[in-house]
């Protein structure tokens, strides 16, 4: 009887499965599905967003990377298994989990969440991802226990928990990170963008790098002309000026001189080129550019009248609420930088300024990085110290992350509370580590502040 087309087609396809494949062809996919779920578990212990979902999508990967452990450490016992079929098989599930890491490395922090502009996008994509996975799972024949119906049930109560959180989280926390459907906004996702770019431009450390970057973000050097002096300064650094044209308070300060290279020259510029772009948020000092008189370079900044919060709290009535508002917008300051993955390295009452209408806003960003420039160690100034993360005191070669910049505003909010210096008795660098670090002292709110006890909770998990 003759055979049809498809028939030998089938039957030729059908031997090539079954051909025996050496295991050592397997070994590679079986450590990338291992090393795969080692970096998805670090992203969900970092995890700001979605930890539920997260975790429902770690339940999988660490059932099957267990199932392919086993498959290896019994490979004598499941030889039929190392075929060429299952070898493809295999790199197909190896995808899909890289793309649930993917997925996880997005929806767990707030700057991959503006891809995902609706709800039902993340659950769409997560669903998807589950269906992949299970559907890889069962072609591969693995051995793996699943209660199907409690398993969809647990995916759907982590998907409505978590997706009602973000949506309370993206309806509180303003401060220009959302826009007014309550979605991230445009200018995070672009800003994420620039900083990525100029950080990769940055780092290859050469001529042609920096003019990529003046020809990318070109920037015009605001005219000096257009502005008039007053006599008004703060400290010996900064005088206020007018601009000509709006009749706006603005603050100079001199930045650079004819004593700085052009390397140090070009990291001003383009630190400000970035500054430029934070407007959008009401929490950070607004920066306007740079502008020169002679050698002299001057950051051109929105003027804060009510001088910096140390300022204030010693000059004018300080109450609860006023303690409340400013405490939330330099909260709202330090998320946006968060999401646009900018540190900035030096949260303390100096940085703080109070512009007329009396808003709290983030300023001198002059020991700022970006999250992936996270390893400089932090100088200890006697000031600075007093709002050092111990991890910073304590060792020459920890890195400063996030859980540093949450502990200064720890002790930013006590000090709000207390209007007092953090250890204002001491004034020597060793003695304020010694106490903080060996003895793990921290200042105690008085009985008498009146803020609410979730405030002196919120604060003593940030320098606790």
């Amino acid at each position: 009887m003759a055979l049809n087309a498809a028939t030998i087609a089938f039957e030729i396809t059908d031997t090539v499965s079954s051909v025996i494949v050496p295991f050592s062809k397997f070994i590679p996919l079986v450590a990338e599905v291992t090393n795969i779920l080692d970096q998805i578990v670090e992203l969900y212990h970092s995890a700001e967003h979605n930890k539920r979902i997260c975790g429902a999508l770690i339940d999988r990967v660490s059932a099957a990377e267990a199932a392919v452990r086993n498959l290896k450490i019994r490979r004598d016992q499941n030889k039929s298994f190392f075929n060429q079929k299952n070898l493809i098989l295999l790199q197909r599930l190896v995808n899909n989990i890289n793309q649930i890491k993917k997925f996880v490395g997005e929806v767990s922090q707030l700057k991959g969440l503006s891809k995902y502009v609706q709800a039902k996008s993340i659950e769409k994509n997560f669903k998807e991802l589950c269906r992949d996975f299970d559907s890889n799972v069962a072609t591969l024949n693995f051995a793996i226990t699943v209660d199907s119906r409690n398993q969809a049930e647990n995916d759907k109560k982590a998907l409505r928990q978590d997706i009602d959180d973000l949506g309370k989280y993206l309806d509180e926390i303003g401060g220009g990170i959302t826009d007014i459907n309550k979605h991230v906004a445009v200018a995070v996702t672009q800003l994420n963008v620039i900083n990525s770019t100029m950080e990769q431009l940055v780092a290859n450390n050469n001529t042609k790098s920096q003019d990529k970057i003046d020809n990318l973000f070109h920037e015009e050097r605001l005219k000096i002309n257009d502005y008039e002096e007053s006599h008004e300064t703060r400290g010996n650094k900064v005088r206020k000026w007018i601009d000509g044209k709006t009749c706006e308070q603005v603050s100079f300060k001199c930045v650079a001189d004819e004593k700085d290279n052009e390397e140090y020259k070009n990291s001003v510029k383009n630190q400000v080129t970035i500054l430029k772009k934070l407007k959008d948020c009401d929490s950070i000092l607004k920066f306007y550019g740079l502008t020169c008189d002679g050698e002299k370079w001057y950051l051109v900044t929105e003027w804060a009248e009510l001088g910096n919060l140390r300022e204030y709290y010693s000059t004018y009535d300080f109450d609860v609420k006023k303690k409340l508002r400013f405490a939330v917008d330099i909260a709202r300051g330090l998320n946006f930088l968060r999401a646009i993955e900018i540190i900035h390295r030096d949260i303390r009452a100096e940085n703080i300024l109070i512009t007329a209408n009396e808003t709290a806003k983030i300023t001198n960003f002059k020991s700022s990085r970006s999250f992936a420039q996270e390893t400089r160690k932090q100088c200890a100034t006697q000031e600075a110290v007093r709002y050092l993360a111990p991890e910073m005191l304590g060792q020459r070669t920890v890195k400063y992350t996030t859980k540093c910049e949450v502990y200064s505003f720890g002790i930013l909010l006590w000090e709000i509370a207390e209007e007092k210096t953090p250890y204002e008795k001491y004034n020597d660098i060793l003695k304020i580590t010694d106490l903080v670090v060996k003895q793990k002292y921290r200042e105690p709110f008085s009985l008498g502040s009146g803020l609410p006890k979730k405030y002196q909770e919120v604060a003593k998990e940030g320098f606790i």
